[in-house]
């Protein structure tokens, strides 16, 4: 909504997303933003995204570590064609 924190959506909205790599029933999948306010959103998520540490899920910062088995990775790249598409 237009009148929504839209810095915690943002933020609650990557980590959603990314902070189990999408391992987890609660993940986020869809995001629904109102159309005047989606150019502005949508730039900011490509910017935190970006900014996203990937590695050794040890090290504290670090948000997004390995997939945990092969087929999700199977799953994963199954999910950026249907996206794509």
């Amino acid at each position: 909504m237009n009148d929504a924190n839209m810095d915690m959506a943002l933020k609650s909205c990557v980590f959603g997303a990314s902070g189990t790599c999408g391992q987890r029933c609660t993940s986020l999948r869809r995001l629904m933003v109102q159309e005047d306010s989606f150019d502005d959103f949508a730039s900011k998520m490509v910017k935190a995204y970006s900014s996203i540490k990937i590695g050794d899920p040890l090290d504290p910062s670090v948000l997004v570590g390995p997939l945990h088995s092969k087929a999700q990775v199977q799953a994963y790249l199954e999910g950026i064609e249907t996206a794509k598409k």
